[in-house]
């Protein structure tokens, strides 16, 4: 999908490109992702906007049962997701 912008974006706050995480592809097996990994193709990428707030899309990053570290190196005072779930 091309990016996604539902309308301006404030210059309060800046993307920041997170680290490749597992993807789909890498949930448990036995897991039926069918759904989820059909959706792929809609998915935001590249530079977006959503609710004013500027995101850079890469790869989307799969959690399932347990947390998922990513690390990066930033001072903020507010860090926002751009997020979605299964069905």
């Amino acid at each position: 999908m091309p990016r996604s912008i539902d309308g301006p974006s404030t210059c309060r706050f800046r993307p920041l490109p997170l680290p490749q995480g597992p993807g789909v592809r890498d949930l448990p097996e036995g897991q039926d992702c069918t759904e989820l990994i059909a959706a792929l193709a809609e998915a935001p990428r590249g530079d977006c906007v959503c609710r004013g707030i500027p995101f850079s899309v890469g790869e989307p990053v799969a959690v399932f049962d347990r947390p998922v570290e990513l690390a990066v190196s930033i001072t903020a005072r507010w860090l926002v997701f751009l997020h979605a779930s299964d069905v």
